[in-house]
């Protein structure tokens, strides 16, 4: 969304309430989402996967305590094959949730990637300061 007062115009209209009734057929449980402010996405959602992490900061660690470990697995990254870059920002009225996007070629790439030894040791510091949710999606462009 270009905005989210753009965005908050949309779940009032027609189609919004259209689509989710058709969601609800294929939908197992009730859809939540969440409104970030990511600088420029495009190449990271033009990737054949997308990663989707959202970080929530266990009491009395904010944002700033994860940027160290995110530069250093940013830097990490740049040197694996098939990495289309990636963004981060805070959840909008969550001040204690980030959150990331990982664009790669492959799934495996990514989950690869989290097993080697540099890596898996950066991941392993943020899991001491954040609860780490992640889901991989392979994304279709949808224009309203």
């Amino acid at each position: 969304w270009a905005s989210k007062p753009i965005h908050d115009t949309y779940r009032q209209s027609g189609s919004f309430r259209a689509a989710q009734v058709a969601s609800r057929q294929v939908f197992a449980s009730r859809p939540t989402h969440a409104f970030v402010g990511f600088s420029d996405t495009s190449r990271i959602f033009s990737a054949p996967v997308t990663e989707f992490v959202t970080f929530t900061f266990k009491r009395g660690v904010s944002m700033d305590a994860v940027q160290p470990l995110v530069k250093k697995l940013q830097a990490k990254l740049q040197g694996t094959p098939k990495f289309y870059g990636s963004t981060r920002a805070p959840v909008l009225a969550k001040p204690n949730v980030g959150s990331r996007r990982v664009g790669m070629g492959e799934c495996e790439g990514t989950l690869g990637c989290c097993k080697l030894g540099s890596l898996k040791e950066i991941i392993d510091e943020v899991k001491k300061i954040a609860d780490l949710w992640l889901v991989h999606a392979i994304l279709t462009r949808y224009n309203v």
